[in-house]
């Protein structure tokens, strides 16, 4: 049986990931030696570095894979060709990918599997805070850094674990969950996925893995009264799938209601960064229309007499394409809608025109005022017309968030 215990010193390919940064903070935390690469340095890499864990910036190589690494855990959109996995697997270092050792966790632990098209990381930070002040002492593997945390990954010493379990490429299909929460289900993922019924037919399979399932969240009953401090039904929704794993659990109802109503939210879930002439900036990981909406609605709700500034950076083009028609129409909630260039995921991409131009023509015709800003004069144009009282909403997978980083500089 694979465990954290059994390595000395683990080297992660592509450590800038969600995924693989909390897993690698965790087995930092462990007393495990850590090193990994990526393309590009970031806020993950910097964090992870000032944990004392060596980041490669740059063209992987050979040389990142150093004596006496025994484990390499690597990204599900690493390539077999890549460098530094076959030089693991020329020098017999056991390698695997990130789904496949977080599955093995899973066997060993008392797990709690966050899944849904949208919702994930908040639920599963929701659970993890909710199980810390209860005094369960959790191990949680999340996708956004959480304040309770100081990152994205918590170790704990007890037999439980929550984890985020992704369907991207079926990835939470190597998991075995005690408690299997399922959020909602959409068509995402084209690469991957064919249809609506396809993601269904994975989710039914990831249920069938569990002992319990949490589902049809949208219809649970709100019989503590919550009042989140983060606005939306959205994350409403979300908390409510946590009451229930906490009573699933045997935590007392006032513990859950003081944890969920005391949330403050994790890094780009409509997180409030700062002001540019006295408007401001809120920066969301929203990049699916449905999750457009809801956090625009959210930002209609808190803001209701503010003019609402939507930016939102495309990601991935087959997604763009395929759900073109649902995007143009996510606007409905905003004021003015700002597009830029689609960004383009490393490994994902294939030859398709579509382009934001295209998107911002035909959001133009749903008579929204849209314009398109290239991404490098993107900074200046929101400086030069965000006036006091806006709210500047930024949203995207990609990229964008360091636009609301320079803004508020």
């Amino acid at each position: 049986m694979v465990s954290t215990n059994n390595f000395k010193k683990a080297h992660f390919i592509g450590i800038g990931g969600s995924g693989l940064s909390a897993l690698a903070r965790l087995l930092k935390l462990q007393g495990v030696a850590v090193s990994g690469s990526d393309l590009e340095q970031s806020k993950v890499t910097d964090n992870l570095e000032n944990l004392g864990i060596i980041v490669n910036i740059g063209e992987h190589e050979a040389d990142n894979i150093e004596s006496g690494v025994d484990l390499v855990v690597y990204t599900v959109a690493t390539p077999p060709d890549n460098i530094e996995l076959e030089q693991a697997e020329k020098l017999g270092i056991l390698s695997m990918a990130y789904p496949k050792f977080v599955g093995y966790l899973t066997k060993m632990k008392y797990t709690i599997a966050v899944a849904g098209t949208h919702g994930k990381t908040t639920t599963t930070a929701m659970i993890g805070v909710m199980m810390e002040k209860a005094g369960l002492d959790p191990t949680v593997i999340v996708g956004s850094d959480v304040p309770e945390f100081n990152g994205n990954a918590r170790f704990g010493q007890s037999k439980y674990l929550v984890v985020e379990a992704d369907e991207y490429r079926r990835a939470f299909l190597n998991y075995y969950p005690k408690i299997a929460v399922i959020l909602n289900t959409e068509f995402d993922h084209p690469d991957c996925y064919r249809d609506l019924a396809d993601v269904q037919e994975a989710f039914i399979k990831f249920a069938g893995r569990a002992e319990q399932v949490i589902a049809d969240v949208e219809n649970l009953p709100n019989d503590l009264n919550l009042k989140l401090k983060l606005p939306g039904q959205h994350f409403l929704h979300d908390a409510l799938a946590a009451q229930q794993v906490g009573r699933a659990l045997g935590i007392d109802d006032k513990i859950i209601k003081e944890s969920l109503e005391s949330y403050q939210g994790s890094v780009r879930r409509f997180e409030q960064k700062g002001e540019v002439n006295g408007a401001s900036v809120i920066d969301d990981y929203a990049h699916h229309p449905t999750e457009i909406k809801a956090t625009l609605r959210a930002a209609r709700e808190k803001y209701p007499d503010s003019e609402l500034i939507a930016v939102f950076q495309p990601h991935h083009q087959q997604r763009t394409q395929e759900l073109f028609s649902d995007f143009a129409g996510a606007f409905t909630s905003a004021d003015q809608v700002v597009l830029t260039d689609i960004y383009k995921v490393a490994g994902r991409e294939e030859e398709i025109k579509v382009t934001a131009q295209d998107l911002a023509k035909e959001i133009s015709k749903k008579g929204k005022n849209v314009k398109y800003i290239d991404y490098a004069k993107l900074v200046d144009y929101l400086r030069e017309n965000a006036k006091k009282g806006d709210i500047v909403l930024i949203m995207g997978a990609g990229d964008i968030t360091k636009i609301a980083d320079k803004l508020v500089e």
